[in-house]
């Protein structure tokens, strides 16, 4: 079996969640979240993160609103994800964040409350079916 880590971003316009899993994915971690002031630092710290991290597996959360359609969030993080094929190669996932931050805010508070939202992401990549991106 293919022991491979998971890295899952709650794409955000100042700050970016992180978690990741173990290879065996068994295991979620969250990160410190990403502070950034504009999309090219964002970029700049996610390709950083990648290199470190080394995932095969990118999972992307996308904004919906209470009719299934697609926010101007979701249409911002399809912008980024265009982007970090540019220097990602594995694969990239999109799930269904919605309330994930609402969901984030109930067991963590303040900044780290990203990284949660990011861990929720993760948590449903890993046990619901998903979008290839």
């Amino acid at each position: 079996m293919l022991e491979s880590k998971a890295l899952a971003l709650d794409l955000g316009t100042r700050k970016t969640g992180v978690a990741i899993t173990d290879a065996k994915r068994s295991v979620v971690f969250l990160r410190e979240p990403i502070s950034h002031q504009n999309e090219t630092e964002q970029l700049q710290k996610i390709k950083v993160l990648l290199e470190t991290e080394q995932p095969q597996t990118l999972v992307l959360g996308l904004s919906l609103n209470w009719k299934g359609e697609e926010t101007h969030q979701s249409k911002l993080s399809r912008t980024l994800e265009a982007k970090i094929r540019n220097f990602f190669t594995g694969e990239i996932i999109w799930v269904d964040e919605s309330y994930s931050s609402l969901q984030a805010e109930e067991h963590v508070q303040g900044d780290w409350s990203h990284s949660e939202a990011a861990r929720i992401i993760l948590d449903t990549f890993l046990h619901q079916p998903f979008e290839r991106g």
